[in-house]
């Protein structure tokens, strides 16, 4: 009886150890999915500043360049053949569209970890708009850097421009290259740990017995079955 006794005393140690030690990971990982939430949160935040920022400057330029001097839609452009107003036009549309898209990624990680979302296994998908556009942002960084240096150069035919300007403009290019990449590597993994956190079945079903459950059995039967097939 003694030795059962230890033996049940040394068992019930080893599962509240094994319960602690699991009660630990589990905080862990709820600590850490909540830290990279909270980055890709700031990363958007930060990519929406800019774009909104953009977007005033770039209106404000296309107004000021359409009521100053012979400038205006119909006339010819009075800046050595170059219309401003265009070029400013076209930018604050894009910065219009981005910070629409960096508006959609931010309620996706916001949605991902509501408890009064009503479908999350959508959230996920909020985000490949940002995932997809600031890719084709990305690759076309240096190739419009280097165009417009080169046009710039072009019409100037000036050594200070290639002696000072492009290596500037240069670097300048790479390193938001480099701090762009990493947003987005940063939003892409982030996005798919939401979606393998949010496709998972909000039930442990052993035989007929629902062990864990947050929702009606038959909303996670039918998503069981509709994914299935």
């Amino acid at each position: 009886p003694l030795l059962a006794d230890e033996l049940k005393e040394i068992c019930s140690e080893a599962v509240t150890l094994s319960e602690m030690r699991n009660s630990t990971e589990q905080l862990c990982g709820k600590c850490y999915m909540k830290e990279r939430e909270d980055t890709g949160k700031n990363i958007i935040r930060f990519h929406l500043l800019l774009t909104i920022i953009g977007f005033i400057a770039t209106v404000i330029t296309t107004v000021w360049d359409l009521s100053t001097g012979n400038q205006h839609i119909t006339g010819r452009c009075v800046w050595a053949g170059f219309c401003v107003w265009k070029g400013t036009l076209v930018s604050s549309v894009l910065c219009l569209v981005l910070s629409s898209v960096n508006c959609l990624a931010l309620s996706g990680i916001y949605r991902a970890s509501s408890w009064y979302e009503t479908n999350p296994r959508n959230s996920y998908r909020f985000m490949f708009p940002w995932i997809a556009i600031y890719f084709i942002l990305n690759i076309s960084i240096l190739p419009i850097s280097i165009y417009f240096l080169y046009t710039w150069y072009q019409t100037s035919s000036s050594d200070k421009i290639i002696q000072v300007y492009i290596p500037l403009i240069g670097v300048f290019s790479v390193l938001l290259l480099l701090l762009c990449v990493h947003h987005w590597f940063k939003i892409m993994f982030l996005c798919l740990d939401i979606r393998e956190r949010v496709v998972v079945d909000p039930f442990l079903r052993i035989g007929d017995r629902v062990v864990l459950g947050m929702e009606d059995p038959s909303i996670s039967i039918i998503g069981s079955i509709s994914r299935s097939s």
